[in-house]
């Protein structure tokens, strides 16, 4: 009975000052009275009118929700009429309810957790497909907002550089690997590969999944060890350098030839 009445009061004094509250905010924002000999205008910008609806709506949903928690506590007080039957009836049914609002809160809390694994998982796999889409596009193909992107790589520890979402700090697994890539880098300048075809890709997951090697065991190729997702060049980038050069060669020279006629003319 005496912790009832102490929420009562609580809860009066509480509405007390949410309508303190809210008074004060009215007087704040409310269009100024015009006096004889004031030439002044009250008019209010768009700003403070949006605010002062937020405002009103803020405080109209405090006081009915405080209205209603004081209804709540005066109808759980005993009266003279109730009973201990009555008292225990209204216990289990104020239980009964807490308990169909907490299965209720699980359930949604479960559905944005499976929401949320499942946005992270698709966002794993297009970042297997093509480390250099930019957030916009990421953005674009989950169909989600860009803060909500931005949290799940987060969540994936994953951050951009030099145009390629990579690890922000890579685990000790990771640390290891490409430890084990150089030594087996060194080993392979030692050895001797006559008629051997090595093959030069990224290794990324989807470059390496089982269907993937099982082919090229097939045909007997090896693979040139490369850490997954490095920042470095990737192997299969490297023959480019060579048609890059012919390329800017030939842009060299017209170049040149450019430069000459400008000095003759």
């Amino acid at each position: 009975m005496a912790d009832r009445l102490t929420q009562l009061q609580d809860t009066i004094n509480q509405q007390a000052e949410h309508f303190c509250n809210s008074i004060g905010i009215l007087q704040q924002y409310s269009t100024p009275s015009k006096f004889p000999g004031f030439d002044r205008s009250g008019s209010q910008t768009p700003q403070q009118q949006q605010n002062q609806e937020d405002y009103a709506m803020l405080f109209a949903t405090l006081i009915s929700r405080c209205a209603k928690d004081i209804d709540t506590l005066i109808e759980s007080l005993p009266s003279e009429e109730s009973s201990t039957e009555l008292q225990v009836q209204s216990l289990r049914r104020l239980e009964a309810e807490n308990k169909e609002a907490a299965e209720q809160l699980e359930e949604d809390k479960e559905c944005s957790g499976a929401s949320k694994k499942f946005e992270d998982e698709k966002l794993e796999i297009l970042l297997d497909q093509d480390r250099c889409q930019t957030l916009t596009e990421l953005e674009k193909t989950l169909q989600l907002e860009e803060s909500t992107v931005s949290k799940c790589l987060k969540v994936l520890g994953m951050i951009q550089k030099q145009g390629h979402w990579v690890l922000y700090e890579l685990k000790p697994r990771d640390v290891e690997r490409r430890f084990l890539t150089c030594e087996l880098l060194l080993q392979c300048r030692k050895e001797k590969r006559y008629g051997k075809v090595i093959l030069l890709h990224d290794n990324a997951r989807p470059h390496v999944a089982k269907p993937v090697k099982t082919y090229l065991e097939m045909f007997q190729w090896e693979v040139l060890p490369h850490p997954p997702y490095s920042l470095d060049i990737a192997p299969s980038d490297f023959p480019l350098f060579q048609s890059m050069v012919h390329g800017l060669a030939d842009q060299g020279i017209l170049m040149k030839n450019l430069k000459n006629g400008l000095i003759l003319g």
